[in-house]
């Protein structure tokens, strides 16, 4: 499920303009945007949408069948199509059952390290390719919740100088798969990690009216993925060869030929 921080959602990391401030007025902004786009079968009485644009930013609507001939919005997910390249093995389908097939959630390893990642799908339709064992090479975003922008390796670790626990350059922490509690067993696709920036741009979603932050970053693993950003939170343009570190909510899809 997608994230809410104040006046900043994941939604307008990608540039699309809603107002989150208010629930009601946040509601009435996505379903809009849903208004525009035509539903997709997907499964039993469950439909999709999809509203995109040519930066790449997306949402994902969930659609539930409501006689007669009507559909009902039930989720909006943000999703990105951009550079990512990072190759995986799978674990398993880690999904709410509450929500799907309209969202699935997948539990991974890096195809070398063997680390664990979570993310969501952002294409619910690609949940069949996504079974045990499968190696696949996916487009992974990340929508970041806290972002830090250091203009080289060493300005990273001289900003760690002082803390007991310090974290490599290129980390990458499952925090999703942490729980507070016995009783919250469900993991969630949200990582904590950091990695060389090979590229930036401040990019314009017409069709959301607002712009975002694109960063191409390479971490743990040699993955390469895509992290965005509300220009709220990036204010100069992050530079090549600088460190992001970045708390994270996860969206993947498979890389296609």
């Amino acid at each position: 499920m997608w994230w809410l921080l104040a006046a900043v959602s994941h939604f307008s990391m990608i540039g699309f303009a809603v107002d989150s401030r208010n629930p009601d007025t946040f509601a009435n902004d996505l379903i809009k945007y849903a208004e525009t786009c035509e539903p997709i079968s997907l499964q039993g009485e469950h439909r999709i949408c999809v509203i995109s644009d040519k930066s790449g930013a997306e949402i994902w609507v969930g659609l539930d069948a409501k006689p007669p001939n009507q559909f009902e919005a039930q989720t909006f997910n943000p999703a990105l199509r951009g550079k990512g390249r990072t190759r995986i093995i799978v674990d398993s389908d880690v999904s709410s059952a509450e929500w799907k097939p309209l969202e699935i959630t997948v539990q991974a390893q890096f195809a070398e390290a063997k680390t664990p990642l979570i993310f969501e799908l952002a294409d619910p339709r690609e949940a069949s390719a996504f079974v045990p064992k499968a190696k696949l090479e996916v487009d992974l975003t990340g929508f970041a919740d806290e972002v830090e922008i250091f203009d080289s390796e060493t300005a990273y670790y001289e900003s760690q100088r002082s803390k007991e626990v310090r974290f490599a350059s290129n980390h990458f922490i499952p925090s999703g798969m942490f729980k507070e509690s016995e009783a919250d067993k469900t993991p969630t696709p949200h990582a904590l990690f950091a990695g060389t920036i090979l590229d930036s741009e401040l990019r314009q979603n017409d069709r959301g009216k607002a712009q975002y932050w694109w960063v191409l970053v390479r971490i743990y693993d040699g993955a390469v993925i895509n992290v965005v950003a509300d220009p709220s939170m990036v204010k100069s343009r992050p530079p090549k060869g600088g460190i992001l570190s970045a708390s994270v909510w996860l969206s993947g899809r498979i890389v296609r030929p």
